[in-house]
């Protein structure tokens, strides 16, 4: 039985809504890949948070891709929109750690 490759080449989580964007400019390396989604839910949740209801997030997405620039999830926000208000802002670390998130994001428009 193979063994899926695991890289520690960083993703990068961009979030969009078209017009607009929140750019990762250096991204983060996660060896265990199944910790990107758990990741991308967290960058949405933290956008939302630093930027609140200035915006209308129901067609923003998390738009991940790995070192390669390879797109690897479209995380759209309108499915976590409703545990928003529950869940608290945290990073999830691929070891299973957990720690508050405290990584600016640059916002510029999108081309």
């Amino acid at each position: 039985m193979a063994v899926p490759r695991q890289s520690h080449s960083p993703y990068r989580f961009h979030c969009t809504d078209g017009h607009m964007a929140i750019i990762d400019p250096t991204g983060l390396a996660i060896a265990d890949r199944t910790q990107v989604r758990f990741h991308a839910v967290e960058v949405a949740l933290h956008a939302m948070e630093r930027v609140g209801a200035a915006l209308d997030w129901s067609d923003w997405i998390v738009d991940v891709h790995d070192g390669q620039g390879r797109r690897v999830l479209v995380l759209p926000f309108r499915e976590i929109l409703p545990v928003r208000e529950i869940l608290p802002v945290r990073e999830i670390l691929p070891a299973g750690e957990v720690r508050p998130v405290g990584k600016a994001a640059r916002v510029s428009r999108a081309a």
